[in-house]
Parts: structure tokens; C-alpha cells; sequence
């Protein structure tokens, strides 16, 4: 347990680090970066990493080895940089809670770029609601999963950048962006991008674009979303 603790450079819970129970860094102040790379954690009954208020002047990132059985949360953390999960062809990263939120990252302030790379996977969803990010989210190959509700859950969220999922990212559960708001372009190309039972594909309603839209995904959705009249309520810039 290190709530509040404050470290005055990075932050490391690398190669050979393994934590049964949870890990809490909530309300911690970190002045450089929070690095989980190679770390594993455990708590299946609830969160493994939580890191609620935690404010990083860095990145956070969680690469190559990385595994989370439990949830890692985010909720209200303020980080300066980019907020990076991915793994490598050798060793993938991963968090898993089965029937529940994988990542909570609720009303979370990214400075740069939120990353979900192809070497990365979750089993529960990931929730960004509300959240400020100042630059793109690239869910780039990423694997999510839920059974139960929306695999990516960024209704609220506002986004500087892009929202780009591509490179045969694997989405099981759907995607929620409802009353979103993108500052550039969303990109779904080479996408295959499921619903849960009861939950679509892609709930884009109240979303807002500002530039251009591109839905060439495998959406497995109920009604034609990849057009705009097949998205309620939603608003587009340019192009699309």
C-alpha cells in the first residue's frame, strides 16, 4: 500500500515483480513515469492496480509481461503524458476480470495519447467515461472482450486527436461513444467490431466528429451503422 506516496522521478514495477492482493498507488504523486512493464498482479475479487486520483507527470505504461488479473484503476488520475498498453511479439500484456471493468478510467486526464496496441489484450470492459484526452486514442490490434456489456465504454469522453481502431483490432462486445466528442477523425477500417447480447456494435448516438469519418469495419450490428443515417443522433465534420 502507497497511497499519496510521492516520488520525485519514475515509478517501476518491472520484470520479476508480483503482487498478490492489491496494489494501491491511489492519490500518488509520481514526477516521472509509472511503468508496470514485466509486473504481474492478482486480486480477481477486485482491483489489482489502484491507482484512483494518482497524478503521473509522465506516461503510465504497462508493456512486454505486463498481466493484471483484477482491475486496474484510473479513475480521476491525471497523467502528463501518454497512456500506453501493449506488448510484443515475445511476451503480450493483458488485464483480466471476467464480468466486470478491466480498465476504470472514468473522468481520467491524458496529456497526450491513450494506446491499446496489438500486443494487448482485456477480458471486462474498458471504461473511459468522461474522460479528457488531449491527444488520439489508438485502439491499434488491440484485443478486447466483454461478454456482458460494451468492450470500450468512452461515452462522454472528449478527445483531441483521433479515434482510430484499426489493424485487425478484435472487438467483442461493442463500442460506446455515445455523446463523445472527437476533435479530429474516427477511423474504424479493418475493424471487426461485435456486440454482447443486448448491447450494439456501436453506439454512436449524441457522438460529435469534427473532421472526417471513416466505418470500413466488420460491424456485426443490428442496424446500418456504417453510414451516417445509421448512426441516431450522431454529428460529422468533413468528409465521412
Amino acid at each position: 500500500m502507497a497511497d499519496q506516496v510521492s516520488v520525485g522521478a519514475n515509478m517501476v514495477f518491472g520484470a520479476g515483480f508480483a503482487a498478490v492482493g492489491e496494489t494501491r498507488l491511489q492519490g500518488a504523486h509520481i514526477g516521472g513515469d509509472l511503468s508496470l512493464t514485466g509486473g504481474r498482479f492478482t486480486n480477481p475479487a477486485g482491483e489489482a492496480v489502484s491507482a484512483h486520483g494518482a497524478r503521473i507527470a509522465g506516461r503510465l505504461v504497462a508493456g512486454p509481461g505486463f498481466k493484471a488479473c483484477g482491475t486496474v484503476g484510473l479513475a480521476s488520475a491525471q497523467i502528463g503524458l501518454h497512456l500506453q498498453l501493449d506488448g510484443d511479439l515475445g511476451e503480450h500484456a493483458s488485464i483480466a476480470l471476467l464480468g466486470g471493468i478491466s480498465l476504470q478510467a472514468t473522468d481520467a486526464h491524458v496529456g497526450g495519447n491513450v494506446t491499446l496496441g496489438q500486443h494487448f489484450s482485456t477480458v471486462g470492459q474498458v471504461c473511459l467515461v468522461g474522460a479528457d484526452i488531449k491527444g488520439r486514442v489508438d485502439l491499434n490490434g488491440a484485443r478486447l472482450h466483454s461478454d456482458s456489456e460494451a468492450a470500450f465504454n468512452g461515452s462522454d469522453f472528449q478527445v483531441g486527436g483521433s479515434f482510430v481502431v484499426r489493424s485487425k483490432c478484435d472487438v467483442q462486445g461493442g463500442i460506446h461513444l455515445a455523446r463523445a466528442r472527437i476533435g479530429s477523425d474516427l477511423k474504424m477500417s479493418g475493424s471487426t467490431i461485435r456486440p454482447a447480447m443486448g448491447v450494439a456494435a456501436l453506439d454512436a448516438d449524441g457522438l460529435t466528429v469534427a473532421g472526417s469519418v471513416d466505418l470500413a469495419a466488420d460491424l456485426d450490428a443490428p442496424m446500418d451503422v456504417k453510414r451516417r443515417r445509421g448512426v441516431p443522433g450522431a454529428r460529422f465534420g468533413r468528409g465521412g
